[in-house]
């Protein structure tokens, strides 16, 4: 929300267009974004408001619309994280990255913001939605996972 992973896209891939989506409700957004556009003119997209409601909006009216990589990293609770995975899946092509932040596996380092997205991504391996490539956990409540949908 304050712009710093789209910084490292774009800042590193310099043929990439990115659209993100965000809630919204920081107010240092506003100059996140202005950086952004500042930095990297006509390479981003930001769609503001409840990703539950905005990426199927997006989907719906962009039905040809694919990413190559989506990457996850909102709302932490159970109910954002699963509808995000299974919303996203609809801009997704057979050789898509999708990432989820904010995973734990080890017991030690889970934190409450890791619940949610770990739960939804064991969900999905488990209910064959998704293949998992790798993961990696650096830190108390410091994770990620990053597969591919099963069409």
């Amino acid at each position: 929300n304050g712009g710093h992973s789209a910084e490292l896209f774009l800042k590193n891939n310099d043929d990439i267009h990115l659209t993100s989506f965000d809630i919204g409700v920081h107010n240092y957004l506003v100059e996140g974004k202005s950086y952004i556009d500042t930095t990297y003119p006509n390479r981003h997209t930001l769609i503001l408001g409840d990703s539950k409601k905005t990426v199927p909006y997006f989907y719906e009216n962009n039905k040809d619309k694919k990413f190559d990589f989506i990457f996850i990293d909102g709302g932490h609770d159970y109910d954002t994280a699963k509808a995000d995975m299974e919303n996203c899946f609809h801009l997704a092509h057979k050789d898509t990255i999708v990432a989820l932040d904010d995973t734990m596996f080890r017991d030690d380092w889970v934190q409450f913001w890791t619940i949610g997205p770990t739960l939804t991504w064991m969900q999905h391996l488990e209910q064959n939605k998704i293949v998992e490539i790798n993961r990696v956990e650096y830190a108390s409540g410091r994770g990620m996972c990053w597969g591919k949908y099963i069409f």
